[in-house]
């Protein structure tokens, strides 16, 4: 496994008094994972399996992905079926997704008054992963 890629922190103290402080920090990420070998020369190795989708890693490519069958699409827009769901194509199974990011980010913050009472509180988020569901793909931060 090879593991390469970039962190970024930034801590700060916006406000400090003798009876409160409020700290902050913003930390932002992107990691690029590689499979470089398998155990016994393998060229692929299933992780999971679930209905029409299958989670793999493979020599030479990122650490997962999933490998089902897409979505049927007609003049750009995707085909939905007479009950309101996406129709899957009828090709044979290709990669659908791919659950790495491409980034991630973080801020948690804290606050105090003198020493008796303290908050804290934190968001996270992630950009551009394919999250696929039941062998169908479902686009979360990238246009299709």
């Amino acid at each position: 496994m090879q593991n390469r890629g970039f962190e970024l922190s930034v801590n700060a103290v916006p406000i400090r008094t003798k009876d409160f402080s409020w700290n902050i920090l913003l930390n932002w990420s992107k990691n690029n994972n590689k499979v470089l070998s398998l155990y016994g020369g393998q060229p692929s190795y299933t992780i999971a399996s679930y209905q029409n989708s299958s989670n793999w890693c493979r020599n030479g490519e990122i650490e997962w992905y999933t490998e089902g069958y897409g979505l049927q699409y007609v003049n750009g827009q995707r085909l939905i079926d007479a009950n309101g769901y996406p129709v899957k194509s009828t090709n044979t199974k290709s990669d659908i997704g791919d659950i790495n990011p491409d980034w991630l980010g973080a801020s948690p913050t804290a606050s105090g008054i003198k020493i008796f009472l303290s908050a804290s509180s934190s968001m996270s988020g992630k950009a551009g992963t394919y999250i696929p569901r039941h062998g169908l793909c479902f686009l979360v931060g990238r246009n299709s």
